[in-house]
């Protein structure tokens, strides 16, 4: 049994309850319990019990047969469908039987011997994965939508600003402190000017700065000096006085998705253009000429040294350190700042790119998206002239969207490939729900992500979510709607007259 938080609290009574009931219908008896509570089903690694449970099993501790679980959901959520069903084969070559108790589970086992039921395990354990996926997409899209009504989501207020928390109504509630959070979905909360103590040291920082050209680590050793302390309750840095200088929350501006963290994977840092934000969410602490200033000053410091020295900086500083990131760069005496590298060679990756630093994320997407927006307009254009080839009449909507022959209105986009392996590729197809087209047409690229491999031709009602992915090594399940080519589209959709027949 597992449940991911205490506010389901009689999830474990309920599946033990079904658990039982199922069991006593067939003539079984438990001997062992395992529970998983308060745990999320994304990691086998994170849950001690089913841990226990493996560790039972393998090492023939295990005094029973079967294992009975209410749901597939309940084994895993894991998006690694191979580690779930690994497990369960584990389970199977050491003599235990895993059966769902509920849903289309309660008609099949681990039994290797039913082909119908591995299909079922498949779906179910997809589904189960995709679930937690679809929920933190979800998720995401609220937390992007309380930004732009001036919402804060996530983080600490930062040195002289405090969070304050309102109902669902909008009445102010209370100033929360560090280490606080909201404990109701309603409520929400937004960044309030801190004591005056605090905003007149942030002034003073870029005051100092801008007016009296003291460097940042002369800043952090005049705060250091005076006894004064981070928002953390730190030593300031040289990289900590920076961070302020170059916050846009200072002039009122609230900035999100700068960084990423889903699902329990790593955590990345995002492109520019995936940053959501909402200008003069609330009060600026800093005039926005003095912001201004600042930051030209950061930006034309870096002219008196080239570009070349700049790499040469770039290539010592992974030398010594063995990686490289932006707060790492801030860190660094005589050293430009992670702003001036992106200003001066349009990305930090571009600059990582130079010195043959690779982040642990794959940034060439980048360049394959841009290439893939050149491309759309050729692939539209080559679409609807076929269309009219075959006799259709068609009208150019807005958006990719065409109308065919006044009735049908069809969606075209294009999904990059994404490589994980040699034999194993990724497609992520991103539905435009708001247009509403009858049909949607997704253009799968092959793996150099210059060419077409085949063609995807879904209708509306077969969608149920914005995004749909689809895996090299497991996409049986669409290919009922999988074409090498368009000629059953434009075949379909041509007129037929009628003649009056007396």
């Amino acid at each position: 049994m597992r449940m991911s938080t205490d506010d389901q609290k009689n999830s474990i009574e309920n599946q033990l309850s079904f658990i039982k009931g199922y069991a006593a219908a067939h003539n079984m008896i438990i001997v062992k319990e395992y529970k998983d509570i308060g745990i999320s089903g994304l990691k086998f690694d994170n849950r001690p019990a089913i841990q226990q449970l493996l560790s039972d099993v393998i090492n023939h501790q295990a005094d029973f047969e079967i294992v009975l679980v209410y749901d597939m959901s309940r084994w895993s959520r894991s998006q690694n469908t191979k580690e779930s069903r690994f497990n369960l084969y584990l389970c199977e070559k050491n003599g235990v039987r895993v059966i769902c108790c509920v849903g289309n589970g309660a008609k099949y086992d681990s039994n290797p011997d039913e082909f119908s039921a591995e299909i079922r395990e498949l779906f179910d354990l997809h589904d189960a994965a995709n679930f937690s996926k679809n929920l933190s997409l979800r998720v995401f899209r609220g937390q992007c939508h309380l930004i732009t009504l001036g919402f804060r989501q996530g983080g600490s207020a930062g040195f002289g600003f405090r969070r304050v928390l309102f109902d669902g109504a909008g009445n102010r509630k209370f100033i929360l402190k560090r280490g606080q959070w909201k404990s109701l979905q309603t409520d929400r909360v937004i960044l309030e000017k801190g004591p005056q103590e605090e905003v007149d040291i942030v002034n003073k920082i870029y005051q100092w700065f801008v007016y009296d050209r003291k460097t940042e680590r002369e800043i952090a050793d005049i705060l250091n000096s005076e006894s004064i302390k981070t928002d953390l309750d730190r030593p300031w840095t040289r990289g900590v006085v920076h961070q302020i200088l170059t916050n846009e929350k200072y002039i009122g501006h609230n900035v999100y998705n700068r960084k990423s963290f889903k699902l329990k994977a790593k955590r990345v840092s995002n492109p520019p253009e995936e940053w959501v934000r909402k200008n003069h969410a609330f009060p600026a602490i800093v005039p926005f000429d003095l912001f201004e200033q600042t930051q030209d000053i950061i930006y034309k410091r870096s002219k008196k040294i080239t570009k070349k020295q700049m790499i040469e900086l770039l290539r010592k500083l992974l030398e010594t350190k063995g990686k490289l990131s932006g707060l790492l760069i801030d860190e660094q005496e005589n050293m430009p700042s992670s702003s001036i590298y992106r200003a001066k060679f349009g990305g930090l990756l571009k600059a990582y790119i130079l010195v043959g630093f690779k982040p642990e994320r794959d940034y060439s997407y980048i360049e394959t998206n841009k290439n893939l927006r050149d491309m759309y307009p050729q692939i539209l254009e080559q679409v609807n002239k076929v269309f009219k080839e075959y006799g259709s009449e068609i009208k150019q909507l807005s958006n990719g969207l065409i109308c065919v022959n006044n009735g049908l209105n069809i969606s075209i986009i294009l999904s990059r490939c994404i490589t994980k392996s040699p034999s194993n590729h990724q497609w992520l197809l991103r539905f435009d729900s708001g247009l509403k087209p009858d049909i949607t047409v997704a253009v799968r690229m092959k793996p150099d992500n210059l060419n077409i491999l085949d063609y995807y031709i879904i209708p509306h009602l077969a969608i149920q979510d914005d995004i749909l992915k689809i895996n090299s090594l497991d996409q049986f399940t669409l290919d009922v709607y999988r074409f090498d080519s368009l000629d059953f589209l434009y075949k379909s959709t041509t007129l037929i007259p009628l003649f009056k027949v007396s």
